[in-house]
């Protein structure tokens, strides 16, 4: 007997299409992973979170929402942001010895002058 093959069904946007082809059927659509988005409807991938610029992280990036980029976390004087990068708007630390900050923001601790 002959057999009809059917396209694969597309998913939502946030969703992709899994397990579909071959003999296993039309698959399922399930949640992008964490740090990928799938902004339209359709048979596509999630797609990667993709950086920002130095000082800048990707916000609410995920599901159906490609983010965008929103600077790193404002440090006070002394202390400056850590960890900033992808995904993450990072977490104020103190200037390590012989470095300091003398003002808020978003700038690294700079060298003592000797």
């Amino acid at each position: 007997g002959s057999q009809e093959c059917s396209t694969c069904e597309e998913c939502p946007a946030g969703q992709y299409r899994d397990g579909c082809g071959g003999a296993s059927g039309p698959g399922l659509c399930l949640q992008c992973k964490h740090a990928t988005f799938k902004e339209f409807v359709g048979p596509e991938p999630c797609t990667a979170c993709v950086g920002c610029p130095v000082g800048q992280y990707r916000d609410g990036c995920g599901d159906g929402d490609a983010g965008s980029c929103t600077d790193c976390t404002s440090c006070e004087a002394g202390m400056y942001p850590f960890g900033c990068g992808l995904l993450s708007r990072g977490t104020c630390v103190l200037c390590e010895n012989s470095t300091f900050k003398s003002s808020s923001g978003t700038s690294n601790c700079i060298s003592c002058a000797t």
